[in-house]
């Protein structure tokens, strides 16, 4: 039964972004063929539950997302909803997202020195606004589409790669596994890290896609990464509903490789300013 859930919530993101992902055309074939008889009948969605585009209207839905999460997402979260309100910083992302011609609004929350010995947090929030649907925004986030897989940084290069879907775990719409290659090369600084995250994305109003959540986590701790959380929020844009305005929150605590603490640093941030250019350009196809 929540196999066959799975698959009908997938082919809603389907219907609503109407550019179906390779995985998830598998999916819909597989019900088809598991349960013949019950892909036969038509079941119409829900009627959309329409809900003002406010930032107000995304954090509505928190708190039952955050009463079933499964992702230890909850100290990101907060940074762009204080329960059912929204905060400044999310409000400042939804008002002054990159369009491709304005300035990038690339706001460090905490970039520096953990307290943690030995690590260096890189915290920041960056948004911008595409000419998409918030479906059609946050598919990039599967590594087959993703325009930062590879990076091919001068000194940092990350690979990821998808794997089978993950099995669900009734939190989410979908969920996916992720590994992810990091490798850094700099002359007698080198390091050869190899992770597995969780992908989720989720709705934060039941029967609406005009608010939705991409949430990656690190699965275990690693020789580089001791948190590693990026958080896509999505939302359709108030002023033009054929744009999505899509604010990002990534959080890093990384290892500061032998006391290379700024270097670290700075090549992590070049990497994120490189992920706003790159996937606002990948988005203008």
């Amino acid at each position: 039964m929540l196999y066959s859930k799975t698959l009908n919530v997938r082919a809603r993101w389907i219907a609503a972004s109407k550019r179906p992902t390779k995985i998830a055309i598998l999916c819909l074939w597989l019900l088809t063929m598991t349960n013949p008889v019950d892909a036969a009948v038509k079941r119409p969605f829900p009627a959309k539950n329409q809900l003002p585009l406010t930032p107000m209207s995304f954090c509505s839905g928190e708190p039952k997302l955050a009463a079933k999460l499964k992702q230890d997402i909850k100290p990101e979260l907060k940074l762009l909803c204080d329960g059912t309100q929204a905060t400044a910083l999310f409000s400042e992302m939804l008002t002054t997202a990159y369009n491709g011609t304005n300035g990038i609004n690339y706001k460090p929350i905490k970039v520096g020195q953990s307290t943690l010995a030995g690590w260096v947090d890189v915290n920041v929030a960056y948004s911008m606004r595409l000419k998409k649907s918030a479906v059609n925004a946050l598919r990039a986030e599967e590594a087959i589409n993703s325009p930062q897989n590879p990076y091919p940084g001068p000194e940092l290069k990350i690979k990821f790669v998808t794997e089978t879907p993950t099995t669900m775990e009734n939190d989410a719409d979908t969920a996916f596994k992720l590994t992810q290659l990091t490798v850094r090369d700099s002359g007698n600084r080198r390091f050869n890290d190899t992770s597995v995250h969780t992908l989720k994305l989720y709705r934060l109003v039941p029967n609406n896609f005009d608010f939705l959540l991409a949430a990656r986590t690190l699965d275990k701790e690693t020789a580089l990464f001791k948190r590693a959380v990026i958080l896509r929020a999505a939302m359709t844009d108030p002023v033009d509903p054929q744009y999505s305005i899509i604010t990002t929150i990534m959080n890093f605590t990384i290892s500061d490789q032998a006391d290379q603490a700024d270097r670290v640093e700075d090549i992590f941030v070049a990497y994120i300013r490189g992920d706003i250019v790159n996937v606002f350009k990948f988005h203008q196809k």
